[in-house]
């Protein structure tokens, strides 16, 4: 929840410190926001905790595919000797295990994994135009399965991948994605954000996505994104 939606008439910022002039109830509204910016951050830092061990045990069955499929391959490459060693060996037998031999489905594999982690040559640049963080800009390079996010959090895939806006409080922790499909287009999704995604004055609806297009201005919160096309 966002700091102005909380207490909107809170009169000081949450990283100032308490002073004699400040009101009992001022104080309380301190704590309490301090104690919400501590938690989103604990929740942020889990996030990436899970994130990473995903990854780790993603590519630990990739370790154990390979493992796999070399085994196969040794294998295959015996029977291969044996039948040269044959000369009855039937030629039909031999080109059938040729075609269904496991190095050629590990090469497709491979081949799959790095379709599945390219971004299929978009690129989308982001350029603040309105909030704290005016001038700012932003290169992202989103895939079908790997989004950049914006939003209001400072971890780890919000700094090195997406858009990081932590000084804008009308903007939610996790507010958005940016996507790219496998025929280029690319994409903007609000996440379920409390205070929306505007587009042309028009509140986008969530989990809904937007094709993007160049020149086109979304707004978060206090900030404004402008959109901004192009290719590696």
């Amino acid at each position: 929840m966002a700091t102005t939606t909380m207490f909107p008439d809170f009169p000081h910022n949450v990283d100032d410190e308490p002073t004699e002039d400040w009101t009992v109830e001022e104080v309380m509204q301190w704590c309490l926001l301090r104690s919400h910016l501590t938690t989103e951050r604990k929740h942020d830092e889990l996030i990436d905790s899970l994130n990473m061990q995903l990854e780790a045990g993603k590519q630990e069955i990739w370790n154990c595919h390979e493992q796999v499929v070399g085994q196969h391959s040794g294998e295959h490459g015996q029977e291969e000797d044996t039948e040269n060693m044959n000369p009855n060996a039937a030629d039909a037998d031999h080109n059938d295990k040729m075609t269904l031999s496991p190095p050629k489905l590990s090469a497709g594999s491979t081949q799959s994994k790095k379709m599945t982690e390219k971004n299929y040559g978009t690129v989308i640049h982001v350029t603040i135009t309105e909030g704290d963080y005016s001038g700012n800009t932003y290169t992202l390079k989103p895939g079908p399965r790997a989004p950049c996010f914006v939003g209001r959090s400072a971890g780890k895939k919000f700094r090195d991948r997406g858009i990081s806006l932590p000084k804008d409080g009308e903007i939610s922790t996790t507010h958005g994605k940016f996507e790219v499909t496998k025929d280029g287009k690319a994409w903007y999704t609000d996440t379920g954000s409390t205070n929306g995604t505007l587009f042309r004055g028009e509140e986008l609806e969530d989990n809904v996505p937007l094709e993007l297009e160049d020149g086109m201005d979304l707004q978060l919160g206090a900030s404004c994104l402008h959109i901004t096309l192009g290719s590696l």
